[in-house]
């Protein structure tokens, strides 16, 4: 848990991101993660090991999603109009 400064040290910093086909929506924990999406050090990865991921809250391939078509472009240097032919 975090303290009152949520930039603290801590012993362990773990991001739970995804936890198979869970969807929590409480006040201290969001599962899938809502930022998931617009993180490219997260998501190109996640996409490499698992390309036909489906998002359990929404239904869709994560690969589909514009957001993350847009981060995938950007942190590859593909120009978007490549990407979504």
């Amino acid at each position: 848990m975090r303290s009152v400064d949520k930039f603290a040290p801590r012993t362990i910093d773990l991001d739970l991101i995804l936890y198979g086909t869970s969807v929590i929506n409480g006040p201290d924990l969001r599962l899938p993660d809502p930022s998931f999406y617009t993180y490219s050090f997260v998501a190109v990865p996640f996409l490499e090991l698992a390309p036909d991921i489906v998002m359990p809250d929404t239904g869709k391939q994560l690969s589909t999603e514009p957001v993350t078509k847009l981060k995938i472009a950007k942190s590859l240097g593909v120009l978007m109009e490549e990407l979504l032919k």
